[in-house]
């Protein structure tokens, strides 16, 4: 697999697109993405959810006394001394009252006594370790717990902007494959930019002479462009 297409594969899966290539020195790959089944929004299979409601984490540690919140990333609240419940409160002062706990208070686990015991021995819902997060099995859009995979097979060409009137794509050898979509990417390379053409199996079916336009620039709205097909 030419190195040009390897970094277009790389690109998808930082965009957390699932990414399989076959077994072959073919330029093709097959790109998968999650979406709910109700209402086709995007799954986000990264984020979890509280086991007793469901709640997504806002990575987020909490007060149990005062009510505030604090980022994971921002605060300089240490995760061991929480766990350990010698950690105090930067608002209120209290002392073992932090945790990665649901933010839903109506959730069971900020309610009932002996969950929310249970659940503050790990640190919290969302702390790690704790077994009372689970991953997303819920569209944080529609609530509906069905989802199915989107998934097309991408051929690529790999050409030079000075090539661009030149080009000629051997249509044939691309039809006589399974493929959804043929992704053109255009190098520039005094200034290494990039960027990209794509077409559709009925687009090169379709036309005897296809011109490669530049039509992105940006790896997000090719990707969009491909899943809202």
């Amino acid at each position: 697999m030419d190195k040009e297409v390897k970094s277009l594969c790389y690109a998808f899966v930082s965009k957390n697109i699932e990414v399989y290539i076959p077994d072959n020195n073919e330029n093709v790959f097959i790109a998968s993405k999650l979406f709910c089944k109700n209402c086709e929004e995007p799954w986000y299979t990264a984020l979890q959810e509280c086991f007793f409601c469901g709640e997504i984490n806002y990575y987020v540690y909490i007060c149990t006394n005062c009510k505030s919140l604090f980022s994971l990333t921002a605060s300089n609240l240490k995760k061991d001394d929480i766990k350990k419940g010698k950690e105090k409160c930067p608002v209120c002062s209290s002392e073992g009252t932090l945790g990665q706990f649901c933010i839903n208070e109506n959730c069971p686990s900020n309610n009932d006594n002996v969950i929310h015991s249970k659940v503050k021995k790990f640190g919290g819902i969302f702390m790690k370790d704790s077994p009372f997060s689970l991953s997303l099995i819920h569209c944080i859009n529609c609530g509906s717990p069905a989802n199915f995979y989107k998934s097309f097979l991408i051929a690529v060409e790999v050409i030079n902007e000075n090539e661009l009137g030149n080009k000629t794509l051997d249509k044939e050898k691309l039809l006589n494959k399974p493929v959804d979509f043929l992704i053109i990417k255009i190098l520039r390379e005094e200034n290494n930019e990039l960027n990209y053409d794509i077409k559709t199996k009925e687009e090169l079916r379709e036309h005897d002479n296809i011109k490669i336009l530049k039509k992105f620039q940006k790896i997000d709205d090719l990707i969009n462009y491909i899943f809202r097909f």
